[in-house]
């Protein structure tokens, strides 16, 4: 019986070891776009108050069903991507709440907000789409509001990082040209955010320019990091879309996977096209 149970724990290892590494195999995607892309406006500021009334807000255009939420009125300090001479805006997200979940017995769980509670006082620093309908800002995404730390270190550090960005698309191709590696591939990850970071039916070509520089930053890129780390090459090229159709066989051993892609990219960044995702109803830009 005991080297009954030895074998069924061998086996086991065994199995897991195949699982892990057919795991690694699979193309990761990354979380979507970063948070600037998303965002239309950007601001540095701080929350002045916190108006008394909580507001409906619609989920989307032709959705029914709505949500409260409670709107805070920000200054503006400094505005890092969007409307350059606003001084206030009002920022809409929604607070923590305890909930009943049913039966046996009941228990009172808070909902996690989407974002931190805004509180007067607050210095943030604030990544925002403006609301299809009412007057009011929100937060993109979980990561759309970013408080002052008790030093202003990682604060200070946050703004700086957005500012680069900001810098980089500002001249996305010079910026892919650009002498320093990582600036390169930082301004390949954004664009590719853009690009390649939300499904649609419809897909178009980028400009060839433009996709050859990104392949070929992707191919300059630390394929080292961890296929989770949005900038490691893998992240990125499994970002591409590519297929055997386009000439690529991902090699057998996971160990050759970082060279046979940089010899995939650099070979064909000047024929391969990358394709973006668009809308029905937006317009070409070939």
């Amino acid at each position: 019986m005991r080297w009954l149970w030895v074998g069924v724990l061998l086996g086991l290892g065994c199995l897991a070891a195949v699982v892990a590494e057919a795991r690694a195999l699979v193309a990761v995607r990354p979380g979507g776009p970063d948070r600037l892309v998303q965002a239309q406006l950007v601001v540095v500021g701080t929350v002045m108050s916190v108006e008394d009334k909580e507001i409906d807000l619609p989920f989307a255009p032709n959705t029914p069903g709505t949500a409260k939420y409670k709107v805070a009125v920000v200054q503006v300090r400094e505005v890092l991507k969007g409307a350059e001479r606003l001084q206030t805006v009002r920022v809409a997200f929604q607070a923590a709440a305890p909930v009943v979940i049913q039966p046996r017995p009941p228990i009172k769980r808070p909902i996690l907000p989407r974002t931190p509670e805004l509180k007067a006082g607050q210095e943030t620093l604030l990544f925002l789409t403006k609301h299809f309908k009412e007057p009011v800002y929100q937060p993109v995404i979980m990561t759309g509001v970013v408080l002052r730390d008790p030093t202003g270190q990682a604060f200070t550090a946050e703004i700086t990082q957005v500012k680069t960005k900001v810098r980089l698309l500002a001249n996305p191709l010079e910026s892919l040209r650009s002498r320093v590696a990582a600036d390169r591939v930082q301004t390949a990850a954004l664009l590719l955010g853009m690009y390649r970071g939300s499904f649609g039916r419809q897909t178009e070509l980028i400009n060839a320019d433009e996709s050859k520089l990104i392949l070929l930053a992707v191919a300059d890129a630390n394929w080292q990091a961890n296929q989770f780390d949005p900038l490691s090459g893998r992240a990125l090229f499994n970002q591409l879309g590519v297929t055997q159709k386009d000439g690529w066989t991902p090699p057998q051993n996971f160990q050759d996977f970082p060279a046979a892609a940089q010899q995939w990219l650099r070979q064909n960044a000047g024929t391969f096209r990358i394709q973006r995702y668009v809308s029905a109803s937006a317009p070409s830009e070939r």
